[in-house]
């Protein structure tokens, strides 16, 4: 069976997951989701205690994984550094190759599967978002930009006339700072 672990930390959530691959279609044997709490449980604490409890579930070992996978961000500086020295340890002790995915990309990929093209945003902090815009399945990186908020606002007021029309999905973490109306 050709394991694989997935790492993704470049937010306040984090999440591991072990998927099978199964011809084309990859299936999710386990995964787990938290999020961080200042002072409580960082990503560097609860990765390797969810990676050992998501083996455990599954009865597969680390020598049982064929690859690795990653968020390499854009994000949470030290969550992406987290998922990448662990991902990178990981690799070097078992030989076995590591795949980057965009963290934004990610994000869209349940939609970007059913053919709708889709808009992330997420929070950068200082006045700034990274925004993605991507247009079809096949579109692994789309075209990620660092706005500042005001030229974010300004573009999803732009677009926010064309979504409906064009079918378009938005994600975003910036509710609190702009909500988005359908």
């Amino acid at each position: 069976m050709d394991c694989f672990l997935a790492l993704e930390c470049s937010t306040k959530e984090g999440s591991v997951a072990l998927l099978k691959k199964d011809g084309k279609q990859l299936k999710i044997l386990a995964s787990s989701l938290w999020t961080h709490q200042p002072f409580k449980n960082s990503h560097s604490d609860k990765l390797p205690l969810e990676i050992d409890k998501i083996l455990k579930k599954t009865g597969q070992s680390l020598c049982d994984l064929k690859f690795l996978a990653v968020g390499t961000g854009p994000g949470r500086w030290t969550g992406v550094r987290t998922a990448l020295n662990v991902i990178r340890s990981l690799a070097f002790a078992l030989k076995i190759p590591v795949y980057p995915v965009s963290s934004l990309r990610v994000c869209a990929e349940p939609f970007l599967s059913q053919g709708l093209p889709t808009d992330v945003a997420v929070n950068a902090f200082k006045n700034q978002v990274y925004f993605a815009e991507f247009n079809s399945p096949k579109d692994l990186k789309g075209r990620i930009h660092v706005l500042n908020f005001q030229d974010w606002r300004k573009k999803m007021e732009i677009k926010l006339k064309t979504f409906k029309k064009n079918n378009r999905i938005c994600l975003s973490d910036l509710k609190d700072f702009y909500p988005i109306s359908q």
